[in-house]
């Protein structure tokens, strides 16, 4: 009877590993972040006009995915670095100012302050996804 109960445990042990273990992932595939993006090779270094600030874009290869871009903003004056882009599939890392908050990378426009782009989020799902499937019937 004991070996009985304590196999119970066990399996109910092992059960609520796997599922805080499944909602982790989850959670991390879901939760977009640019914090802990791989440093890469770095490609271009861009000075803004007022030299306040610069771009610098790096390539990544990154195994069993492919390539990526990701683009950063330092500060001049404190040297704090902020991860602004980050593009999945290119190998190609052109960018420049448009103004003094606004960078061109690859196409892309982004403010410097704002949104950070990452592509993503603009993954589009296949037409026969469910999600689809529901906005085209409404």
């Amino acid at each position: 009877m004991k070996c009985k109960y304590t196999e119970f445990i066990i399996m109910c042990l092992v059960l609520i590993v796997t599922v805080v273990n499944m909602v982790g992932l989850a959670y991390d595939g879901l939760a977009h972040s640019l914090s802990d993006l791989p440093k890469g090779e770095l490609v271009q270094s861009i000075e803004s006009a007022d030299k306040k600030l610069t771009l610098n874009l790096y390539k990544a290869s990154l195994t069993g995915v492919g390539h990526a871009v990701r683009g950063e903003i330092v500060d001049a004056k404190n040297q704090e670095i902020k991860n602004i882009y980050w593009q999945l599939d290119t190998k190609i890392a052109e960018g420049f100012w448009v103004n003094k908050n606004t960078v061109n990378i690859n196409g892309n426009v982004v403010n410097v302050d704002g949104e950070p782009y990452d592509s993503r989020k603009a993954i589009e799902l296949p037409d026969a996804s469910l999600k689809n499937l529901i906005q085209k019937t409404r």
